[in-house]
């Protein structure tokens, strides 16, 4: 007679194998999502400016001429999320890539008036139009970090297709380590939306420094979630079943 322990262990077991794809789906997975990232990286220095996204920076009311700057490629090019911790489950399966923002392509006070959310926007143009032209990419689409319209994402699909990932594509999110000083972001003194006030008197600006603020937190958080889950099984069994 099985005992419920053993029958409880055998329904998890067959849970875990539904929802997790194939060693061999997850290689080419890994492989396409790889490739992704070279083409990144040799993505050549140009210059960017405001016209790539002239109705995003429109809509955040800044000025052309002050976003212009010199393109070069991301310092680090990095995987995170459920392909990093061991956990991807099926049937949505894509995977994230942490592209850092180079420091020589902002200006100290960047962090002010929406500045840093233009220039991220037009890092990821001059990297769309890179993608575009490549034969190693199907399709590249835009859509938003944790629904955030000012900060928008890539979708990359990778030219060959996985027959059991259908629709897999990688996804592009910025990070800015490093970036600006910490204490210019301070969430409850800090004002750095200058037309934000109240009776002529400056306003804190807490979710606007922290939209930033996550971005310069993303590969510190990425970094502990991945340790954290790699030699962890039981951990990584856990978070599948409960996605």
């Amino acid at each position: 007679m099985v005992s419920a322990e053993y029958s409880i262990d055998l329904k998890l077991s067959e849970l875990l194998k539904q929802a997790r794809p194939s060693a061999t789906s997850l290689r080419a997975a890994g492989e396409a999502t790889d490739a992704v990232g070279e083409l990144i990286k040799s993505v050549p220095p140009q210059q960017a400016a405001a016209e790539a996204a002239s109705g995003f920076v429109r809509d955040l009311g800044l000025a052309a001429e002050k976003l212009a700057f010199s393109f070069r490629p991301p310092e680090v090019v990095r995987l995170a999320g459920s392909h990093a911790a061991g956990a991807v489950t099926r049937p949505d399966v894509a995977a994230d890539l942490l592209v850092r923002l180079p420091k020589e392509c902002f200006h100290e006070k960047d962090f002010l008036n929406h500045r840093y959310h233009a220039k991220r926007c037009l890092y990821l143009c001059v990297i769309e139009k890179s993608l575009r032209s490549s034969p190693l990419i199907r399709k590249v689409s835009w859509s938003t970090f944790q629904d955030e319209a000012r900060k928008p994402v890539l979708h990359v699909y990778p030219a060959t297709e996985i027959a059991e990932l259908p629709g897999f594509y990688v996804r592009i999110i910025p990070t800015a380590s490093s970036l600006f000083d910490l204490s210019k972001l301070n969430l409850s003194t800090r004002n750095n939306v200058r037309a934000y006030t109240k009776d002529g008197i400056n306003q804190p600006t807490p979710r606007y420094n922290n939209s930033i603020l996550e971005d310069m937190f993303l590969e510190e958080n990425a970094e502990y979630t991945g340790s954290t889950f790699a030699n962890w099984k039981t951990l990584q069994e856990a978070l599948v079943l409960l996605k």
